[in-house]
């Protein structure tokens, strides 16, 4: 399940993101221009206005330059990730996973208060919570 992310200029970031769903069908990453976590380590709702347009390409959005890989499998947590992004890309990224709330509406959540939780545990624990395919809405 492993997959590197190369800093290919003419990539763009729907391509990253329909990778990194296609590893893992319940989670979804989006790009944003800021942080989903504030000052005090509180999570933050990722805002529309803030998501950054996954039409452009990676060097179009990307603040730091270089040759920066990222190695995504199942075993990385999902707050290594999101990091990552940051330190590697100058990007932030908001991991979510495919959920059931407690009304039973099926939706995306930010996985902020499980981001010590694997990738792969992520996805599982959406697979075994979930009983609809998850919404490609990114």
């Amino acid at each position: 399940m492993a997959t590197t992310i190369s800093t290919n200029g003419r990539k763009k970031l729907k391509t990253l993101q329909d990778d990194f769903n296609d590893k893992f069908p319940n989670l979804k990453i989006e790009f944003s221009s800021k942080p989903s976590i504030d000052d005090k380590g509180e999570s933050i709702i990722l805002r529309a206005k803030d998501k950054i347009d996954n039409s452009k390409t990676l060097s179009e959005v990307r603040t730091k330059t270089g040759d920066g890989k990222i190695s995504i499998n199942g075993r990385k947590k999902t707050e290594t990730l999101e990091k990552e992004f940051q330190d590697v890309f100058g990007l932030f990224i908001q991991v979510s996973r495919w959920n059931r709330n407690s009304d039973g509406k099926e939706c995306w959540l930010q996985s902020s208060a499980t981001d010590d939780w694997t990738l792969t545990f992520q996805n599982t624990f959406s697979k075994k919570d979930t009983k609809t395919k998850p919404k490609k809405d990114w």
